[in-house]
């Protein structure tokens, strides 16, 4: 049975594709092709330029992250290197680079919302906000949502990266979300997970059915919801606004206090 979002109390939120739509960033994913290889290349001289472009691509065709085309490169040039460091040094280095040239490219569109943190205070005192991200906390959210002034309506110890969970994604594992859930101190049926992505909702609803699962759709919805969605919005502003709403309908019932 579907959960009314009146009832959650705290969100692991993913981040890109979430606070941050795609469509809205033309030119985004070669962007962020030269972002890792530009950082590729510092790390490793071997290098060049045009193949590291090109590790990239893959790394994201393949693997759908930054690191496992330059992990393959590596072995296959049979480098002698720590592995563990490269993957912590690209990953982080990576999305620095990668916040700076979005921000460069797209000030507009990384601009605060006032509606979205209205919406946001208007909530603080009953919802926790966390993340779970394929991104780097400190090198890229961090920066985001410091830039879209949502940095103190967060709880900077349950926000989780990749790399604080073996660099797992969440479309095989949501080891992230269950992580930062833990760090909430919130207990799963009160948590609604926000996603872009149907197949992370899907691992989500496999791997416990009392998340709430919540596709993030910016203004393209799905017309017909998969039996592991449970609801959908257009944008993160949507989303705490139905919890406000709900929960305060809630506190109005005669007879009732809320949880």
């Amino acid at each position: 049975m579907t959960k009314p979002l009146g009832l959650m109390r705290g969100i692991p939120w993913d981040i890109d594709g979430v606070h941050y739509p795609y469509d809205g960033f033309p030119g985004l994913f070669p962007l962020m092709d030269r972002a890792c290889a530009v950082v590729a290349c510092r790390l490793l001289p071997e290098l060049d330029h045009e193949t590291s472009v090109k590790l990239s691509t893959i790394s994201y065709q393949k693997y759908g992250e930054c690191l496992g085309g330059y992990l393959d490169w590596v072995q296959e040039q049979g480098l002698s290197l720590d592995l563990a460091v490269f993957k912590r040094d690209l990953f982080h280095e990576y999305h620095r680079e990668a916040w700076d040239r979005m921000l460069e490219s797209y000030p507009a569109q990384m601009a605060p919302e006032p509606k979205t943190i209205a919406a946001f205070k208007r909530a603080s005192s009953f919802l926790m906000h966390g993340a779970a991200t394929h991104s780097s906390i400190e090198t890229f959210t961090l920066p985001l949502l410091t830039q879209k002034a949502l940095l103190p309506y967060f709880n900077r110890q349950a926000m989780v990266g990749m790399d604080e969970v073996e660099f797992r994604r969440k479309s095989l594992d949501v080891a992230s979300v269950l992580l930062s859930v833990e760090r909430m101190g919130r207990d799963l049926d009160e948590i609604a997970f926000p996603e872009d992505t149907t197949g992370n909702l899907e691992r989500a609803k496999e791997t416990d059915s009392r998340i709430t699962t919540v596709y993030v759709h910016h203004g393209k919805p799905l017309e017909s919801m998969p039996s592991f969605i449970d609801h959908q919005v257009k944008n993160p502003r949507e989303l705490v606004t139905r919890i406000a709403e709900g929960y305060r309908r809630r506190i109005w019932v005669p007879g009732h206090t809320p949880a």
